[in-house]
């Protein structure tokens, strides 16, 4: 394309992100329009039925709290394939120690529930262990959420029972709470 009688000829411009953007965000109007246009067309005919009707079931999530020491945990389970995490990370890989690892599963183990639901750890403060018993009482109490015939089961092996146990501070004029210094005679 040539122009006569300009000096200086507009010089073509790279298509910007906005540009690329505003022109994806205009096909899509279109093609939303259409499937308006079209969907509006079947529900006049299956009786004005709503135009976006949202038919994908919502699973339920089921909550639950727990306290250990210092540490605090709070577990949601979801109806799933068992997979357990923890932290966003893996539960074997967050827990090392195989005894912390029975701990946590000790509730899903008693229910016979281990591969039915999801289970998402959020869990705060503490050590590895404190945060293991932690997770125990969040489990059970969310699982009592799904079925509360399992509470009497639960509570005979003190999985919901919050372990009251903690640090004793420290004294003054001691080395601990109540280790003392060596006395010297002489």
């Amino acid at each position: 394309m040539k122009y006569v009688g300009l000096k200086n000829p507009p010089k073509k411009r790279k298509a910007t992100e906005a540009d690329t953007l505003k022109a994806l965000s205009e096909d899509k109007l279109l093609v939303l329009d259409s499937l308006k246009s079209s969907l509006s067309a079947q529900n006049e005919a299956l009786g004005n039925l709503s135009l976006f009707e949202n038919t994908s079931e919502v699973q339920q999530a089921f909550y639950g709290v727990g306290k250990r020491k210092t540490a605090k945990a709070w577990a949601e389970l979801k109806p799933g394939k068992g997979r357990i995490t923890v932290n966003g990370k893996e539960f074997y890989d967050y827990f090392r120690f195989t005894i912390n690892r029975g701990k946590v599963l000790a509730p899903l183990q008693m229910t016979d529930t281990v591969c039915q639901y999801d289970v998402k750890l959020t869990i705060q403060g503490g050590g590895n262990s404190g945060q293991a018993d932690a997770a125990i009482p969040a489990i059970s109490k969310a699982l009592i959420k799904i079925n509360p015939d399992w509470k009497p089961m639960l509570a005979k092996h003190l999985l919901l029972k919050h372990d009251p146990r903690n640090v004793e501070s420290k004294k003054p004029g001691r080395i601990k709470a109540r280790k003392g210094y060596v006395y010297n005679r002489r």
